[in-house]
């Protein structure tokens, strides 16, 4: 992550108890399919631990924000066609990338949409290839929300216990220390 970037999320981290705050990570993440350079796992994952009380409704959110991007994208995709994916990622037709996703969302449909949005691959060509290809917005909304949800719940549970583990691994590191340290010897009262 580009340093402007790091410190952008630091700063904004100050102000997570504002309410305008969770709408704007919703839109950073809305957007990151866009620009391609927000790293939206990062932000939930901030977002959690800035919010753990909350953490299932502000995975609920960043879902939802990352399939209504992936939606628009998609939407401005088939009503644009490639001269708008040219416009908004270069050359990203000719791209190995866009070679595989377009390959597997041929063969398997909005299953295959699914699994992208599952792993860490880039999302982008593959929500660009199923608006070419005219794929139902919402098959396509669904098929992004069923893949981040089972990526994004855990990244977020881990989120809330990161605290509390890191806590029990400190203290066990710390009885261990303990253990291992010479102790101070006691006088011999038979002396």
């Amino acid at each position: 992550m580009p340093r402007r970037l790091k410190e952008l999320f630091a700063k904004l981290g100050r102000y997570a108890d504002r309410p305008w705050y969770l709408p704007l990570m919703g839109f950073l993440v809305f957007i990151d399919l866009f620009v391609g350079v927000i790293p939206s796992e990062a932000l939930l994952v901030k977002t959690v631990m800035l919010k753990p009380r909350q953490w299932v409704f502000v995975t609920v959110f960043l879902i939802t924000s990352s399939a209504l991007g992936a939606v628009t994208l998609g939407y401005l995709a088939h009503a644009y066609g490639e001269p708008f994916l040219a416009w908004l990622a270069g050359d990203i037709l000719h791209s190995e990338e866009w070679n595989r996703a377009h390959g597997f969302i041929e063969r398997h449909g909005a299953w295959a949409m699914a699994l992208i949005s599952l792993s860490p691959f880039p999302q982008q060509p593959a929500v660009a290839a199923c608006g070419l290809a005219g794929m139902p917005l919402m098959t396509l909304f669904s098929a992004v929300w069923l893949g981040r949800a089972p990526k994004y719940f855990l990244f977020a549970y881990l989120a809330t216990q990161a605290p509390h583990l890191y806590a029990k691994y400190l203290k066990r590191i710390l009885e261990e220390d303990e253990e291992e340290a010479p102790r101070p010897t006691e006088p011999n009262p038979k002396k």
